[in-house]
């Protein structure tokens, strides 16, 4: 853990990032979690039980990442009480997602699988997106305003997006497509 007594004015992200990779190179497996606004050793230790007993969960999560905030740990905990509910809360939670069903054999798992890489891995950015499937942005765009109308709202609207941003985390950590 690194402290500080000012506010940071660099983008920590970007320094963990460096970090990580630095770590990587010398052989050590790790993750790092960016923790703000601790303000003593309760929220310290709260912040560090918290991280390892979600990192699992987190890593299923988000695979691409190396470095967390403590947000994403909150959340992969949040998701671990919902899965820990039962089957009925986990499908009460992932309904949302009934009705992205293919109307042909071509779109089998891609309005799921294109909706949850990019809200759970490209930061909900049409580019990382495309990138990380190999196609081109206007692709990605027309298969998110296909989900959209399936879902009769634009994704990234909120409150809207955040259930479907649960239901999505959801069926990843459940290997659900």
């Amino acid at each position: 853990m690194a402290f500080t007594d000012e506010p940071v004015k660099a983008d920590v992200f970007l320094i963990a990032d460096d970090v990580s990779k630095t770590i990587r190179k010398a052989g050590i497996g790790a993750s790092i979690t960016v923790c703000f606004n601790l303000q003593d050793t309760a929220q310290s230790r709260r912040a560090y039980l918290q991280t390892k007993n979600a990192l699992a969960t987190v890593r299923q999560l988000y695979p691409r990442k190396r470095v967390f905030s403590q947000h994403d740990a909150a959340f992969a905990e949040s998701c671990q009480r919902i899965i820990a509910q039962g089957e009925a809360a986990v499908k009460e939670r992932t309904a949302i997602l009934d009705c992205l069903v293919p109307d042909d054999e071509r779109q089998s798992g891609d309005m799921r699988a294109t909706l949850a890489a990019f809200l759970l891995d490209a930061d909900s950015s049409l580019e990382k997106c495309a990138d990380l499937f190999l196609l081109h942005r206007n692709t990605i765009k027309y298969r998110l305003r296909h989900i959209s109308e399936r879902l009769g709202f634009k994704i990234g609207h909120l409150p809207e997006t955040m259930e479907v941003y649960t239901a999505a985390a959801l069926e990843r950590i459940l290997g659900r497509k």
